[in-house]
């Protein structure tokens, strides 16, 4: 229920019909959403969950895991590397306590830490690029 758009909550019905239009367009288009539910409930359909957030998630988790192993292995100072290993124990600390002690919100405190995702996946992006480019024959 995590990877749901926030507005897929059953008590902001009022406020989700005044930004309809965008709603929609942030599910489908931003959070990846392949059906978006006309009347939000808390059941779960297949379908309905934001398979880009998702995405997103498990690569900035898988990221900032990879991070704190190779410092860990290579027993060095983070560096600049330290910001994103912040960033990652913030969203796995969201992730683990908003999973096991919620049930019904949990797309909401995703919320709170999504830019902070989006931070993990363009930095991953970043030296991926880099990586690639940066080759030298």
């Amino acid at each position: 229920m995590s990877w749901r758009p926030t507005s897929d909550y059953p008590y902001l019905r009022e406020n989700r019909e005044a930004i309809e239009p965008w709603s929609r367009f942030f599910a489908r288009y931003v959070a990846g959403q392949p059906r978006y539910p006309v009347d939000p409930q808390f059941l779960r359909q297949p379908g309905q969950i934001g398979y880009f957030a998702a995405a997103a998630h498990v690569l900035s988790l898988l990221f900032g895991l990879g991070l704190v192993v190779v410092h860990a292995r290579a027993r060095t100072r983070p560096g600049r590397d330290a910001l994103f290993i912040f960033l990652w124990l913030q969203i796995a600390y969201v992730a683990v306590v908003g999973n096991a002690l919620e049930i019904g919100e949990n797309q909401r405190y995703r919320f709170y830490v999504m830019p902070l995702v989006l931070c993990m996946v363009a930095e991953l992006a970043r030296r991926l690029w880099l990586r690639v480019n940066c080759t030298r024959p």
